[in-house]
Parts: structure tokens; sequence; C-alpha cells
């Protein structure tokens, strides 16, 4: 039986000596509901070039997932180099 949580399906990893869960990533969400990733990144970030009926697909999937944006990848995206 695989057991869901929050963090996604049997996501175990080993972190200094212990076992914690890894984080439900983009690719996760694209996987469960079929699509591509940058279809998911488009979703997340609001942008309007995804139909009606794939969106719902993917905020069906992060839900049921428990997706949070990692918002210091985020942040890192925007810094501009100088």
């Amino acid at each position: 039986m695989r057991h869901e949580s929050r963090w996604g399906p049997d996501r175990l990893i080993a972190s200094t000596g212990s076992l914690r869960m890894a984080p439900v990533t983009m690719k996760d969400v694209a996987a469960a509901a079929g699509v591509s990733i940058k279809t998911v990144s488009r979703v997340v970030n609001g942008e309007d070039q995804v139909s009606p009926g794939t969106r719902q697909v993917v905020e069906d999937a992060v839900l049921r997932l428990g997706y949070v944006r990692n918002e210091h990848a985020a942040a890192l995206r925007r810094t501009v180099d100088r």
C-alpha cells in the first residue's frame, strides 16, 4: 500500500542519519496531472497560456499532492546578476 501525505507518495529521504519527507516538486505534479513541467509552471505562476480544462487538472493535482511553491527558489530566479 502506498502512503500519500502532504509531501507526496513514499518520498522518504535520508538526512543526517534520520529519515525525512522530500517535498513535492513540479515534476511530481506534472506526472500526476499528465502534463509537462512547463505547463505546471504556467499554472502555478498564473500565466494565461493554459486552457481552462488543463488548468483545472493541474490545480487538482497540486491540491491532491500538497504542492507548495518554494519561495526561496523563486526569489533566486528573480535576483538580477550584477
